[in-house]
């Protein structure tokens, strides 16, 4: 997917290691993709700031994955 969007001239950043994760990695954020993501992997700090990010600053957030993930 972010090979497809690059195409499509958007600025992708691709995160593998969750635990870098933190509130401040939403700053200037427009969207965030979380693809076949266990939340229990993701920090708690992070967590609490998507929520805010989704539900207070109207940011963007995209699901996808099987059972296990998010």
């Amino acid at each position: 997917m972010a090979g497809i969007l690059r195409k499509q001239g958007f600025d992708v950043q691709t995160v593998t290691d969750l635990s870098s994760l933190n509130a401040g990695a939403l700053t200037g954020t427009r969207a965030v993709i979380l693809n076949n993501v266990p939340a229990f992997k993701l920090p708690a700090e992070f967590l609490y700031a998507l929520d805010v990010y989704v539900q207070t600053q109207g940011g963007g957030l995209m699901m996808a994955g099987g059972k296990n993930s998010f």
